[in-house]
């Protein structure tokens, strides 16, 4: 099971040392940009095939999210 706010803080802080605005991820993913803010925010769960593309578009992996865990 993951810790979502961990999940979340991740791909914010992905997003931001990559200078990558989540506007313009959206945009490219087909995300709703309200959706991917309200995820972000623990509105709303990230769909798995968002958070797949979102890892696929950051090049995040496995093994990024390994601390996200919960024991």
């Amino acid at each position: 099971m993951f810790h979502s706010t961990k999940v979340e803080n991740i791909i914010k802080d992905t997003l931001q040392k990559r200078g990558i605005n989540h506007d313009e991820m959206c945009m490219k993913l087909g995300i709703k940009k309200i959706n991917f803010v309200k995820s972000m925010t623990g509105k709303r769960k990230l769909k798995s095939s968002e958070f797949i593309s979102i890892c696929i578009f950051l090049n995040l992996n496995a093994e990024d999210f390994k601390k996200c865990l919960i024991k």
